[in-house]
């Protein structure tokens, strides 16, 4: 009886003495996750921040008409073809840039090889004591600019 209240206790110290940068690298790995999917953005919804969620649903929702549009599917994959949150993510760097957000580099590759890895920057931010996607590579105002550009296509 007395191993296993020890063994409890030694992993609650051990989970209070993780340093913060160990707990949002803990994070960044849980997030990497949910990086959104054109076919699954739903799957992300609780993941992402408000704002990027709103920009992401509104780009994969355009209509087929620019060519140009589609450029977005390979945001989100893998060097191999595979959906980014079904790879591996290891996180490279976690940066603090205030209270509220932060910058995490990872390095994304298949499950089963490092042959085709890629390094992508998420930034997050701390919504509700909870850290969430804000961005992925910039992508929130390539986004923004691609619902221009189908827009303006639109109104042609």
């Amino acid at each position: 009886m007395k191993k296993p209240v020890f063994m409890a206790l030694l992993a609650m110290l051990l989970v209070a003495c993780s340093t913060p940068e160990q707990r949002m690298a803990k994070r960044v790995a849980e997030l990497c996750r949910y990086i959104p999917e054109p076919t699954e953005l739903e799957h992300s919804r609780g993941w992402l921040t408000e704002d990027f969620y709103a920009v992401l649903d509104t780009m994969f929702a355009l209509p087929d008409a620019t060519p140009v549009l589609h450029e977005w599917e390979f945001w989100f994959v893998a060097a191999d073809g595979s959906p980014v949150a079904h790879c591996a993510c290891d996180v490279l760097s976690v940066t603090l840039t205030d209270d509220s957000h932060a910058t995490a580099t990872v390095l994304v590759h298949p499950q089963d090889s490092d042959y085709f890895a890629d390094e992508h920057v998420m930034d997050l931010e701390l919504v509700n004591g909870e850290w969430l996607i804000a961005d992925y590579d910039g992508n929130k105002a390539n986004s923004r600019r691609y619902i221009s550009i189908a827009t303006k296509e639109q109104t042609k």
